[in-house]
């Protein structure tokens, strides 16, 4: 609530005087600022694949390059492999085993700018309180969100999630390029959303 101005009014008859204040009450953003806790309130960013690209297929793209992929297997799949590492017994049918290293890049990479993403969570509770009226929950969350992405596309476009690649992966590859970059659909179905 903010400053108010008041009136003196008084009654009077005879013996009997009553005198009371009228108060305005001038709302300078007490009320939005309470409504945008209200509108953070539960809400979290989630950055990672999500939505119609984790459903999509990466299998097929894959195979065409001469990747180590044959089977149809969804982008969350693909990600999630990579992510935390995977042991195939029957690699290309053949019964080879192949151990495909952990590559994380979203867990990695939310560690390696936790303080920085604090910063920024912090700050949206800063700007809420020196902005209520402008104010959007959903918006300024999805900006940290979208951060926190572009922070993971870098780092993989820039071949800084280890390991490197197999001598045998650059050979199917017939390039020498960073790891988890081969076709860019793994890259490019990282979202933010807002829950």
């Amino acid at each position: 609530m903010g400053p108010s101005s008041s009136t003196r009014i008084s009654i009077g008859c005879g013996l009997l005087t009553v005198s009371f204040k009228v108060v305005k009450d001038e709302d300078k953003g007490f009320e939005a600022f309470f409504d945008g806790l209200r509108g953070l309130s539960g809400k979290r960013v989630k950055v990672g694949i999500q939505g119609a690209e984790a459903t999509q297929v990466a299998g097929a793209v894959e195979a065409g390059r001469g990747g180590a992929f044959t089977g149809g297997i969804t982008m969350v799949e693909l990600g999630t492999i990579h992510e935390f590492g995977a042991i195939v017994k029957n690699g290309w049918g053949k019964g080879i085993k192949i151990v495909i290293p952990q590559r994380s890049f979203l867990r990695s990479t939310a560690d390696m700018n936790q303080k920085k993403y604090e910063t920024r969570l912090t700050g949206i509770v800063r700007k809420l309180f020196r902005k209520p009226k402008q104010f959007s929950a959903e918006g300024e969350l999805l900006k940290v969100g979208e951060t926190m992405r572009r922070d993971v596309i870098n780092r993989m476009r820039k071949g800084e999630i280890p390991p490197p690649l197999a001598e045998s992966t650059k050979r199917s590859r017939g390039e020498d390029g960073p790891p988890l970059v081969d076709t860019g659909m793994l890259m490019g179905s990282i979202r933010a959303v807002v829950i």
